[in-house]
C-alpha cells in the first residue's frame, strides 16, 4: 500500500470515529433534553459541515433559558427552574470534547 493510500485509509478511520462519537453525543443530548411537552427534545438538529466539522442546533426560541437557568434583572426573574445547561448540556459537551481529544 502507498503511503497516499495509507494516509487516505488514516483520515477516513478519524473521520469514521469522530462521526461516531458526534452522533452518540448528539443523541444522549436530545435524549436527555427536558420533556415538558416533547417540542425541545425534538427540535434538535445534527448538521455536517464538513469533513471534521459537525453543529448541533435547536431551533427553538426558548432554548437559551432552558440551557441557562433562572436569572432576576430588575427584581424580576426570568427563566427556567430546571437547570438543564448546567446539569444536562454542560457535562455532555465537555464528555464529547473529552472523547475527540482521545
Amino acid at each position: 500500500m502507498s503511503i497516499a493510500a495509507e494516509f487516505d485509509l488514516a483520515v477516513e478511520e478519524e473521520q469514521l470515529r469522530v462521526q461516531k462519537i458526534v452522533v452518540t453525543s448528539f443523541s444522549d443530548i436530545k435524549r436527555n433534553s427536558p420533556k415538558d411537552s416533547g417540542e425541545f427534545m425534538d427540535a434538535w438538529e445534527l448538521i455536517q459541515k464538513g469533513e471534521f466539522t459537525w453543529q448541533m442546533y435547536n431551533p427553538q426560541e426558548y432554548g437559551g433559558i432552558l440551557a441557562n437557568g433562572r436569572i432576576t434583572i430588575g427584581g424580576k426573574t426570568y427563566g427556567s427552574t430546571m437547570g438543564w445547561g448546567l446539569h444536562g448540556l454542560t457535562p455532555e459537551i465537555m464528555k464529547l470534547e473529552k472523547e475527540l481529544r482521545e
